[in-house]
């Protein structure tokens, strides 16, 4: 029997030169694999990426998607892994949005949280601040940017998350806070109908030398939505 040469399927050959072409997913996996290697501290560049390969889809711009998500990449690896970096947000503030949330409710959230600290310790939010935001166009983005998604996620504070610009003030001061208490458990009464972010800041400060300290820690996020007088037991847990 006689061996025939390998002749390449030319017809899988892209504009571009790849072969075979890229697609979206594949760009993004590209993108990952190279911040993972390079920007180990930036953990943000992941999440970015994925972020615009799905919003990328046609046109010019699904032939540039993969250029640009390796760009995202090096620009990161480029800067300080020790700094925090400032992202650009699409999405202004509007405070309307989120009247409702200054009305006094007859709902309610019971909770406890508790962080995995990146040594195996678990730590217990006794002490710790818990906020409660409420949801909106310019909190979405924040958030998925910061967390990774809008559900229900972790980051430490080791891994320098990401300022943003515009940092509306508005977004800080509306905002109801309270403290866990010795056992563990944090309650919020009074709110009203509607959509929130729910997080848990557990940030010890342990001593490095004679003269400084070191913040270690992270934050914890849960998307809760409250109906009029519902009560919800939450755990954050992660």
């Amino acid at each position: 029997m006689q061996l025939l040469p390998y002749t390449p399927n030319k017809t899988l050959k892209h504009r571009s030169g790849l072969w075979p072409p890229l697609d979206a997913q594949s760009s993004a996996c590209l993108c990952i694999c190279f911040a993972n290697c390079c920007t180990s501290q930036l953990h943000f560049v992941r999440r970015l990426a994925l972020r615009y390969a799905h919003t990328i889809q046609s046109g010019i711009l699904m032939k540039l998607k993969s250029i640009f998500l390796l760009f995202v990449a090096i620009i990161a690896n480029i800067s300080n892994a020790g700094e925090m970096v400032t992202l650009p947000l699409k999405t202004e503030f509007d405070l309307k949005e989120i009247e409702w949330f200054k009305a006094e409710g007859s709902a309610s959230i019971t909770g406890e949280a508790s962080l995995t600290l990146k040594n195996g310790t678990i730590l217990n939010c006794s002490g710790y601040s818990i906020e409660l935001i409420p949801t909106s166009k310019y909190a979405d983005e924040r958030i998925f940017l910061t967390y990774g998604n809008n559900e229900f996620g972790k980051v430490y504070i080791e891994d320098n998350p990401p300022k943003f610009s515009p940092d509306a003030p508005e977004y800080h001061s509306t905002v109801r806070k309270t403290i866990c208490n010795s056992e563990g458990v944090f309650n919020f009464r009074s709110l009203p109908e509607g959509s929130y972010y729910l997080f848990a800041f557990l940030f010890p400060q342990t001593k490095s030398s004679e003269d400084s300290t070191r913040i270690e820690g992270g934050a914890l996020m849960r998307k809760v939505t409250l109906q009029e007088k519902e009560y919800k037991k939450i755990e954050l847990f992660k």
